[in-house]
């Protein structure tokens, strides 16, 4: 071969370049009809705002009070998206619809990373890799139906995902590097992850644990060093809070979220008790999503079994003639992920979007179990029956979630409430009350002129000024917010059919007139004050942003730069690596 080949050849062999063409397709893929294609949920709203108010008013707060519910360096990342795109004061709407294309590159970001991590252990294990290798991982990741529907939608998960593969691939990097570059990588990694969302201490825990089941108690002393120092770079959170004079109500709201998260308090999800007679329940959810998460459903099943198979191979917890770190690592990563996964749905909160959590690791040890561990074995033992197996349930999934792609967010859309609101704000005045369905700060952010109203009784709401109503037909039937199957029934019986549009997310959503059109009018008192509400924000002095940033921008430079000191001594000249 040519030297002209050769330096082709290393050029191709490149993982990071190898992955960049797969990357841009899910992109691609993500981008299309991402507008239209799934209907805005309150959280969107939320996280939108509280972006928009980071880059705008130096506040990490909604429009009226600190945030303390979710950590905030996602936010940070949004907002200046926000500053970017020229949506930092633009309409709520407008950011949202924005910062979708956001999350489409996070999204594409986080399958060019699960190419890099399943090219890292499989290149680890001694097997040469082809570019099918890390691109197939990828497509099982991206086309996993939970990743299709909340991988595009403004949500925290997305952001978390790509943490949590980032955690393991620099493991895997810098595990031959000095225990304290590793502790000062991981830790920093670890830390800025749970501070996208806390879910990502599981993926911390990965190389912890899998120097624990191997028995490198030095290993795992430095890997308990890196959550120690990712704990105290997640903990400026708390500093902050505590400068800012909401120290106590961030100690609250840490315990709200491990009651949730360990199954104690249940405010959402499958668990959720005491639901209103007549309400839907978990499997009625199932039964009316199954089709459009099978292939979500099927990327979990085929890396369950990948991850049996990586627990059936022989000399998994050998002294001598060990596997392979990346074999234990990615074990670790799914077990732990799997484990959050099912014990949401069994104990905690089980959302759907937390499904999310297990398309990495699924797609990462179901390409690893074929191609290592099925190839290893060929056909003898457990690994090498089920390596087809493996191969097909993967690529039924990669198949059923290209087609749950085209049919449920190209060829048709979900854009109900828009397209409501759209219509609403054509046919009636503004300052007119108009009652929302299941929470009324999803619906002020598409009805800004209206007197948006949230009784959850109709006949109350009728005797305050309230003639039209907004009832979403899932909203009713899983009573959520103000809506009840109750209010519908009511709405039904006394109100006018005005206009009615349907939303895959929100069933049909259905405008009602209770009393004669000429009942409708505007109250100009009721608006101002409304006006005069959504103008209400509190000071930046009250929830700094800066004062945060400032914090955390401290913490990283001091690891990166005891990080960054050893490193350099460790490869001065004359110098033993440790």
């Amino acid at each position: 071969m040519s030297d002209h080949g050769e330096t082709t050849a290393r050029w191709w062999r490149r993982p990071g370049i190898v992955t960049l063409l797969p990357a841009a397709i899910v992109l691609i893929v993500y981008v299309v009809n991402l507008q239209k294609s799934y209907d805005f949920s309150l959280d969107e709203i939320t996280y939108t705002t509280v972006s928009q108010r980071v880059i705008g008013d130096n506040a990490i707060a909604t429009a009226s009070r600190p945030f303390l519910v979710h950590p905030p360096f996602y936010f940070l990342l949004a907002g200046l998206w926000d500053l970017v795109t020229g949506h930092r004061d633009s309409d709520t709407l407008a950011a949202l619809r924005s910062l979708r294309y956001l999350q489409a590159v996070l999204v594409a970001v986080a399958a060019w990373v699960v190419g890099l991590v399943t090219t890292a252990a499989i290149r680890s294990a001694g097997v040469r890799v082809r570019t099918w290798m890390p691109t197939l991982a990828m497509a099982i990741f991206a086309f996993s139906s939970f990743v299709l529907s909340f991988g595009r939608a403004v949500l925290l998960e997305t952001g978390a995902v790509l943490a949590s593969g980032l955690v393991v691939l620099v493991a895997l990097r810098v595990r031959t590097r000095p225990a304290l570059v590793q502790i000062c990588a991981l830790g920093a990694l670890i830390g800025v992850g749970c501070l996208v969302k806390q879910t990502v201490i599981f993926a911390g825990a990965a190389p912890l644990l899998a120097s624990l089941v191997r028995r490198e108690w030095r290993a795992a002393a430095t890997q308990l060093g890196a959550v120690a120092v990712g704990g105290l770079v997640w903990s400026s959170f708390f500093v902050w809070s505590v400068t800012q004079g909401h120290g106590r109500d961030f100690l609250d709201q840490e315990s709200v979220s491990l009651r949730r998260l360990f199954g104690v308090l249940h405010t959402s999800g499958v668990n959720k008790p005491n639901r209103p007679a007549g309400t839907a329940g978990p499997l009625d959810d199932i039964k009316a999503t199954y089709v459009q998460y099978l292939a979500g459903y099927l990327v979990f099943a085929a890396g369950a079994l990948a991850l049996l198979v990586l627990v059936a191979r022989r000399r998994l917890f050998a002294r001598t003639d060990r596997l392979p770190f990346a074999h234990h690592l990615v074990l670790c990563f799914g077990v732990l992920d799997y484990a959050f996964v099912a014990f949401s749905f069994a104990f905690g909160q089980g959302n759907e979007q937390l499904i999310m959590y297990s398309a990495p690791p699924a797609a990462i040890a179901t390409v690893y179990a074929v191609v290592v561990v099925g190839g290893a074995e060929r056909r003898r033992g457990f690994a090498g029956v089920m390596r087809p197996v493996l191969a097909l349930v993967a690529l039924a999934g990669i198949v059923v979630g290209a087609g749950t792609w085209g049919y449920y967010y190209v060829a048709h859309d979900d854009d109900g409430t828009a397209r409501m609101a759209s219509y609403v704000s054509r046919t009636t005045p503004g300052c007119v009350a108009i009652n929302a369905s299941g929470n009324s700060e999803r619906w002020r952010a598409v009805l800004p002129d209206a007197n948006v109203t949230g009784y959850d009784d109709g006949r109350r709401a009728v005797a305050r000024g309230t003639r039209l109503f907004v009832v979403s037909s899932k909203d009713a039937s899983h009573a959520y917010g103000n809506m009840s199957p109750q209010f519908a029934v009511w709405a039904k019986r006394y109100g006018t059919l005005v206009h009615s549009v349907d939303s895959r997310s929100y069933g049909t959503i259905s405008l009602y007139r209770v009393g004669a059109a000429s009942a409708v009018r505007a109250d100009p008192a009721v608006c101002r004050t409304a006006a005069a509400a959504r103008a209400t924000r509190i000071t930046h002095t009250a929830a700094s942003a800066l004062v945060y940033y400032s914090i955390l921008a401290g913490a990283l430079v001091v690891v990166g730069g005891v990080g960054v000191v050893t490193a350099r001594r460790s490869s001065a000249p004359g110098r033993r690596r440790g």
